[in-house]
């Protein structure tokens, strides 16, 4: 178990290691979320925090958007919850944010595809963060108990070639579990 103290009277507890994305053979990511709190009154505030750390000896872009529940068509991060472990994980309300192609026109350059998708480069032990804070129901949608959460990034090859690679593939972070009460 990993403890970490957010006030003097708060702790949170993340369970379970980091699942790491495997590639031939060597890690490449690390996936982290941590809660303000364990235990979480429904009205009351709480805050997530998602770090995507570059664990390998290489630089590599990703999307430097983080922005959970927000479909991304490069580098999606996905909150999902579950009431308990035989549960199946489901994420968080998903809205898209695909923006609408260009009718006609010429492609775009590396530069301009890099600033239009926010792709930022993570350079090694380097990371990048998001913290979003809310209440429980207005964060998740969902009511009160017991609850797992996780953070799942994806993404797919892109249609461009950059100067660096890009972080493809699967990564799924740590397990928070928190209790909701009223």
């Amino acid at each position: 178990m990993r403890f970490k103290t957010w006030s003097a009277h708060l702790t949170v507890v993340a369970l379970s290691a980091s699942v790491l994305l495997v590639a031939q053979g060597q890690s490449k990511a690390e996936l982290r979320l941590t809660a303000s709190r364990s235990t979480i009154r429904s009205s009351e505030s709480v805050e997530l925090e998602i770090q995507l750390r570059n664990v390998s000896s290489d630089p590599y872009f990703v999307s430097g958007t983080i922005r959970p529940g927000l479909l991304s068509p490069y580098g999606n991060y996905d909150l999902q919850v579950r009431l308990s472990e035989p549960d199946a994980w489901k994420p968080v309300g998903q809205f898209s944010s695909d923006p609408m192609p260009q009718a006609y026109g010429r492609p775009l350059s590396e530069d301009e595809f890099k600033a239009r998708f926010n792709l930022v480069v993570l350079e090694p032990k380097r990371f990048i963060g998001y913290r979003m804070a809310g209440t429980w129901k207005g964060l998740t949608v969902r009511g009160i108990g017991k609850y797992e959460l996780r953070l799942v990034y994806s993404a797919f090859d892109l249609p461009i070639k950059l100067d660096k690679a890009f972080l493809i593939g699967t990564i799924v972070s740590n397990v928070v579990r928190v209790e909701v009460v009223p």
